[in-house]
């Protein structure tokens, strides 16, 4: 049973998750050789004040709260 760990900020939506988790088992049961409901998936959300990169929390990137104010999700870079 192959599990797939997905380690992401906090914020995406569940019809995103839905999407993921969808194009994930797509691609890995063929390349696992296994059923697609063998395949699972865990979401790890992790709050921007626990994710730092560069050397500065991702609480601190004002460009990443602008994208929160206005409702979207952070994206990586």
């Amino acid at each position: 049973m192959p599990i797939v760990t997905v380690q992401m900020w906090d914020g995406q939506s569940v019809e995103n998750k839905r999407k993921m988790a969808a194009g994930i088992t797509e691609v890995m049961a063929p390349f696992m050789n296994n059923r697609p409901d063998k395949i699972h998936i865990v979401f790890q959300e992790v709050p921007l004040e626990s994710w730092a990169s560069g050397g500065q929390l991702s609480a601190d990137r004002a460009d990443l709260q602008e994208k929160l104010a206005e409702g979207r999700p952070p994206s990586g870079d």
